[in-house]
């Protein structure tokens, strides 16, 4: 954790247990990708500036690993589950970005895939939902069935 003035340390959720030392699960370009319909372009003189985005990344990341962090080792470090939570990530921020670039709108075309991916963090914690892993087992195929393709047959009418 890096320490600012004061002795303080900088960071918006040292609490939560992240550190500057946690690989990011987002970046500026990944945010950068997704509003580009949206028509938000971050710089460092955009509204918001690519500091206030990285800022944002840090608090989603945060908010993120409050919600996995009693099931999971942090940081997430298998490639299936860091890529799962990139989207969620890069979904929850650009909510907040659009807010910040358009505080007028009356409708933000990020909130819905916002909410749906706190709901699956909140899924990850309760135990109802996991995280993909590289190493998980393969399912086999389904072995009963000589042609390997199910077979419909008509039922008799009572």
């Amino acid at each position: 954790m890096r320490v600012g003035l004061r002795g303080m340390a900088v960071g918006l959720y040292p609490m939560l247990g992240y550190t500057w030392d946690m690989p990011r699960y987002a970046t500026v370009d990944d945010i950068n990708a997704r509003l580009r319909d949206a028509q938000i372009v971050i710089t460092p003189s955009s509204v918001p500036s690519a500091a206030q985005v990285e800022a944002i990344i840090e608090q989603v990341e945060s908010e993120a690993h409050a919600y996995l962090r009693n099931r999971y080792a942090l940081p997430i470090v298998d490639a299936e589950g860091a890529q799962m939570l990139r989207g969620l990530v890069v979904s929850m921020v650009c909510e907040r970005v659009f807010r910040l670039a358009y505080p007028q709108a009356a409708a933000n075309p990020f909130e819905v895939e916002a909410r749906a991916a706190r709901e699956l963090l909140r899924q990850l914690a309760r135990g109802e939902a996991s995280l993909p892993r590289a190493d998980a087992p393969t399912p086999e195929p389904i072995a009963d069935l000589p042609s390997g393709e199910p077979e419909f047959r008509a039922g008799r009418r009572l």
